[in-house]
């Protein structure tokens, strides 16, 4: 965190320095989230059927984009953003029962949505292309939980094999995700994240006339969404892990 607040004061003192020369834009885009599992107890069948089962969803992410120029094609690009990150775990299971014959199918949809406030802070290196620019990128992305939520369907269905007939239940849950509150151990009706994330990007750009930007950026999270496990802080050592992997494509315009 130390490392991370000395780059970020570093960063502003460039922007100071090079305000006069500074470009505003609005940027526009999406993201296609996704997470990664990790199991604490290492690489195996529950870990890689946890991340089959894991999908990542599609949301909006905007805001405001500065551009300062360092000279010789350099520059740092900074970033004001929300985005709306989602995920989706969808589980299904058949089993067939005796006495009598039965066929019953469980399943599970869990949705988790969520806003994000985006801070990122990006090196760019331009290369000249007639008027216009192909940009590499590379930097890094604080972001900050802001609001959620998790919805849960569950249903059973259970068919006798011999008449056909079907019968079942099925029950939604809704949960409000809490960022950063250290959970109480009765608490039943909160879905508790870590507040804060931090990835790496990694992208290409394409700077039109020096108004127009098109860029794509892969983001690799390098934090543990689900800090909070069984309604308790516990020790790192402990933890399974989801990190968040991100493609966003974005459109700016420069004024």
């Amino acid at each position: 965190m130390k490392h991370l607040l000395s780059l970020v004061i570093a960063s502003l003192m460039v922007l100071g320095l090079n305000a006069q020369k500074a470009s505003l834009g609005l940027q526009l885009g999406m993201i296609s989230s996704d997470v990664k599992f990790e199991d604490v107890s290492g690489p195996g069948s529950s870990e890689d059927r946890f991340n089959e089962e894991l999908s990542g969803k599609v949301g909006f992410r905007g805001g405001l984009a500065v551009d300062v120029p360092l000279g010789d094609g350099m520059g740092l690009r900074f970033g004001l953003l929300v985005a709306m990150r989602s995920w989706q775990y969808n589980y299904n299971e058949n089993e067939i029962l005796t006495g009598p014959l039965r066929e019953r199918e469980i399943g599970f949809v869990e949705n988790i949505d969520l806003g994000y406030l985006e801070l990122p802070i990006n090196f760019v290196y331009s290369v000249p292309l007639g008027e216009n620019q192909l940009q590499g990128i590379f930097g890094f992305t604080p972001a900050f939980g802001l609001w959620g939520n998790r919805t849960e369907d569950t249903w059973t269905a259970e068919t006798n094999v011999q008449t056909g007939q079907t019968s079942g239940t099925s029950d939604i849950i809704e949960e409000t995700v809490v960022f950063g509150a250290v959970p109480d151990a009765d608490s039943t009706n909160d879905f508790y994240l870590n507040p804060f994330d931090i990835g790496v990007n990694v992208g290409m750009g394409y700077l039109i006339n020096d108004k127009f930007l098109l860029s794509i950026m892969y983001t690799k999270g390098l934090s543990n969404v689900i800090p909070f496990q069984e309604n308790r802080e516990v020790d790192r050592s402990e933890l399974n892990r989801i990190e968040w992997r991100n493609i966003s494509l974005s459109a700016t315009i420069f004024f």
